[in-house]
């Protein structure tokens, strides 16, 4: 488990969320309302929301208008937890696989 995460809010908007994922090393951020986790944004997610045309030459006026998309309305709900929603860490399928691979050595 990883035991530093990054949180955003609900109302966060995806250019928050992008300037957060180009300065970390995280694929997942959690998305919490007053300390309880509500649901998890991956970077997947995001690029998925964005308009593929930001920064290029064909990018037009409803292409950044996805960078005011709010966190709550991509982010996944389903979510896994132990031992209630406030978080203290996130478990990722890399850290599984860094677990097992640890486990051979």
């Amino acid at each position: 488990m990883t035991k530093r995460i990054v949180t955003v809010e609900m109302d966060d908007t995806l250019s928050t969320v992008k300037g957060i994922f180009e300065h970390i090393q995280f694929h997942h951020l959690l998305v919490i309302d007053d300390s309880i986790l509500m649901g998890v944004i991956s970077d997947r997610d995001l690029f998925k929301a964005l308009s593929p045309w930001l920064g290029s030459f064909s990018e037009k006026k409803k292409d950044t208008v996805t960078f005011d998309i709010r966190t709550h309305q991509i982010m996944s709900r389903d979510l896994i937890t132990f031992q209630g929603n406030k978080p203290i860490g996130i478990l990722s399928w890399r850290d599984i696989l860094h677990a097992l691979d640890s486990r051979k050595s």
